[in-house]
């Protein structure tokens, strides 16, 4: 089978060329006898292996160390407008308050949960960071959960469990009467 590549000018030159043979079906498919791309030089392909591993400059270390508290940094300041949000919110048991308290609160659980991912543009050597990220995270948790026990969402007094507290029957009763 001959194919007819066509130049951007093509009256000017048309070249022919055979396809390369492609694998048969029975052949186990392999890197080694897939056919060669147009243009695919061996030379310039470095094997991860071979490639020499470079110490890591000490100035890049501390350079990326500081880009990370920089990310505490910035989840601190969004966590001040978040904070301003649920205060403006009030007690009251309204839809905007249950808004911005389940917004809150899934945005900590969220950051808690993708940790790695926040600080995988760092690489290795940001264990510190992680560590004060996660207890931030947890910190900031207490103000949506203090906002929650205030509007009286969460049951933490005795008189919210009085519903499923027995009470005793008595068996005898007794009727005053009048002494006369």
């Amino acid at each position: 089978m001959k194919f007819v590549k066509l130049t951007p000018n093509a009256q000017d030159k048309v070249v022919s060329f055979q396809p390369k043979e492609a694998p048969k079906i029975d052949d186990k498919l392999t890197f080694a006898n897939l056919p060669k791309l147009e243009g695919y030089n061996e030379d310039i392909v470095v094997s991860a292996s071979s490639k020499s591993k470079k110490k890591a400059d000490p100035k890049e270390l501390e350079m990326k160390k500081d880009q990370a508290w920089g990310v505490l940094k910035q989840s601190g300041q969004a966590f001040f407008g978040t904070a301003f949000m649920l205060y403006m919110g009030g007690n009251q048991f309204n839809i905007f308050s249950i808004m911005i308290l389940g917004m809150s609160i899934r945005t900590i659980i969220m950051s808690l949960m993708n940790v790695n991912a926040t600080f995988s543009r760092f690489g290795e050597g940001v264990l510190e960071q992680k560590l004060a990220f996660i207890v931030m995270q947890l910190a900031f948790l207490s103000f949506p959960l203090y906002k929650v026990f205030k509007m009286g969402i969460i049951p933490v007094t005795a008189a919210d469990w009085v519903g499923s507290m027995r009470f005793t029957e008595y068996e005898e009763s007794v009727i005053g009467g009048v002494i006369g």
